[in-house]
């Protein structure tokens, strides 16, 4: 760890969307963004000098070597994320890996222990868990105001996504890997439960549309999958990454918690009000949070010495196996004991 008043070193791997989400919140943080690492030259060149930093690469070993950071953001590819965080690691910085923590349990089995072995903060991407709004809906369960058991219905359908090799098996893994683990992770955390067993069904949408792509072969887009915790709580969830991308759906989310005594209903990324049998009636929102900026800060108050928890590397190999649970369960139409 480091003084608090000490500014920390940080490189950033990767200059798209979710790699600027973190260099912008680090900076925020009051930490020195010394390095930015991306494979495409303009995008890397525009975040350089949208942001003022100096340090452009686009090889990450370098950039590590060179830079010497304390902290390295991996916001890369899923299939990339085992190595760059070990090799971070090994050169003594602690790591914030963007979700999903890798394709199999092996590698992130790897990571941890290399984590483990360098005495460093291995942080995984799970952004909801740091949202004050979940807190509250994790009070709302907590406190008994919907009853127990609960069934939570959740649905996530969007066009097949502008970024490619997010359908891909073996780079992103489709969105049972890539977007479900957040899910995953909170429903462990909000019923205090891990999942007992679990069957689905599921189909490849995307296929037409990704047609002469390279991109391998292809994940699984869209499903429906039923999950059973040993707490006695449901979930159940849809998605479909396959829709022709005229449609532009920004995400149709749903999310629904249903209990003996009433419900809660909405979306865990936008608003939820909770509804109970004795007329009860509460709100609350995530709009114009920056889930982000928000966790990045949050995990750069640890590194400079505040006790509070993060979320860590635990939780990305449970989601996972949750993750690949469902897939098998759906390649192979059985049910799965976890």
């Amino acid at each position: 760890m480091t003084s608090s008043s000490e500014s920390l070193r940080v490189c950033v791997l990767g200059a798209g969307d979710m790699g600027v989400r973190h260099l912008r919140g680090w900076q925020n943080s009051g930490c020195e963004v010394v390095a930015v690492v991306d494979g495409i030259p303009e995008r890397l060149q525009e975040a350089g000098e949208k942001y003022g930093v100096k340090g452009l690469y686009s090889d990450y070993e370098n950039a590590i070597r060179e830079t010497k950071p304390a902290v390295v953001s991996v916001c890369l590819p899923t299939s990339f994320h085992t190595h760059a965080a070990i090799f971070a690691l090994e050169h003594g910085a602690h790591v914030l890996c963007e979700k999903p923590v890798a394709l199999t349990v092996e590698e992130a089995e790897l990571m941890k222990a290399t984590a483990q072995r360098k005495g460093l903060v291995l942080a995984i991407g799970f952004m909801l868990r740091y949202s004050p709004a979940i807190d509250r809906l994790k009070h709302w369960i907590s406190e008994g105001y919907i009853g127990r058991p609960i069934m939570v219905t959740s649905e996530n359908i969007m066009e097949v996504r502008p970024k490619l090799v997010m359908h891909a098996k073996n780079i992103n893994g489709g969105p049972v890997i890539d977007f479900w683990c957040h899910h995953f992770d909170l429903w462990s955390y909000l019923f205090e439960s891990e999942p007992e067993s679990l069957g689905g069904y599921g189909a490849i949408f995307g296929a037409d549309k990704l047609a002469g792509e390279n991109l391998g072969e292809l994940a699984i887009d869209t499903a429906a999958v039923n999950i059973k915790y040993r707490s006695g709580d449901i979930a159940q969830f849809s998605t479909s990454w396959g829709l022709p991308i005229v449609f532009k759906t920004h995400h149709l989310d749903r999310d629904c918690f249903i209990g003996p005594k009433g419900y809660i209903i909405g979306d865990i990324r936008g608003t939820l009000t909770l509804i109970t049998e004795d007329g009860k009636t509460d709100t609350v929102s995530n709009t114009g949070l920056d889930w982000w900026g928000h966790e990045v800060n949050v995990l750069a108050d640890i590194l400079r010495g505040s006790e509070q928890p993060y979320i860590g590397i635990d939780e990305g190999i449970a989601a996972l196996k949750v993750s690949l649970a469902a897939l098998e369960a759906i390649e192979k139409s059985q049910t799965i004991r976890l």
